[in-house]
């Protein structure tokens, strides 16, 4: 609740800032203290269904439900009002967190809550091959992973009510999601490998359709199956991220994987803006394509053709 207070503090400071510098340095603190609490957040939740693998999935896709719901109603009220709004809507917002984390009761401590990590656990983690192979994997498959919905105004601007099907593809992208991970359950028996090569097959072939049309309709059909992509891969990482880490260490290999991602999105921006400078979407496009085939790749030998002992 304290977190919630300080959030909501920095936001309404970020808009109502005397200057673009003083935003700009207020949005790098916000991210200082937001970008933990989606790993907090999950953990806690892992944590609470530790005997029932597969859980985090449906939970997460109620989120994914939510976001859809709240991108539509939103988007017509900016449509209506203006970012005027943003202020009030934001204190609602952030009152409703704070009701919800007053009435919402703790997790009962688990048996792992009371071993202490020390350095030497973190090192033997940080040093184990397997888990540094997991993290190169997951930064890989998460470079395209935004660059679909970022290069969206550059790939509708010659096309009419841009911001229409903007809106139309981010409510599809996030309902695609929800069925995948309401499986994620049912899926638990799939290795983490096999799952992420279907989800990373996926997302080719959400870009590959992309290589031939680029029509809001087959852009609305790519972030469709982008989607579902990430309704299995999302689980799936925090899944075998929360199975990997040691007691005592979930939240840090949480962390460490959280790091991997937000460099991850660095990466990615960087390489957005520099495709998209030499050939425009077409080689972004092909660039993502092909960084995806390599993970694919790799995915393929981990899975099938390394000894079973060093997988």
């Amino acid at each position: 609740m304290a977190v919630t207070l300080v959030v909501a503090a920095i936001y309404f400071a970020i808009f109502y800032s005397p200057s673009n510098i003083v935003a700009i340095a207020l949005f790098g603190f916000l991210g200082f203290i937001h970008a933990p609490l989606i790993t907090i957040m999950d953990t806690w939740i892992l944590k609470y269904y530790h005997d029932s693998p597969g859980s985090y999935g449906p939970i997460r896709a109620w989120g994914s439900v939510a976001f859809a719901i709240f991108i539509v109603i939103y988007g017509e009220l900016l449509n209506r009002y203006g970012f005027s709004i943003m202020p009030y809507t934001g204190l609602a917002f952030f009152s409703l967190i704070i009701l919800f984390s007053y009435i919402t009761p703790d997790v009962p401590e688990q048996s792992d809550d009371r071993v202490k990590a020390t350095k030497g656990d973190i090192l033997r983690l940080v040093k184990n091959p397997g888990f540094v192979w997991y993290i190169v994997i997951i930064f890989m498959i998460s470079l395209p992973a935004m660059q679909l919905q970022n290069s969206f105004p550059m790939i509708l601007s010659e096309y009419e009510n841009a911001i229409f099907y903007m809106g139309v593809g981010m409510f599809a992208t996030s309902m695609a999601e929800v069925p995948f991970m309401m499986m994620a359950k049912k899926m638990a028996h799939i290795t983490a490998n096999k799952r992420f090569i279907i989800a990373v097959s996926l997302f080719i072939f959400s870009y590959v359709i992309l290589l031939f049309n680029r029509s809001p309709v087959f852009l609305i059909i790519s972030l469709v199956i982008h989607g579902a992509s990430v309704g299995i891969r999302y689980p799936t990482m925090r899944q075998a991220t929360y199975e990997i880490s040691p007691d005592g260490l979930q939240n840090t290999t949480q962390g460490i994987v959280g790091v991997s991602l937000s460099m991850s999105g660095i990466a990615s921006n960087m390489i957005m803006g520099g495709t998209l400078d030499m050939g425009g979407i077409l080689l972004l496009v092909t660039v993502n394509i092909a960084i995806q085939v390599l993970s694919l790749g790799l995915l393929f030998y981990r899975t099938y053709l390394v000894r079973p002992r060093n997988r």
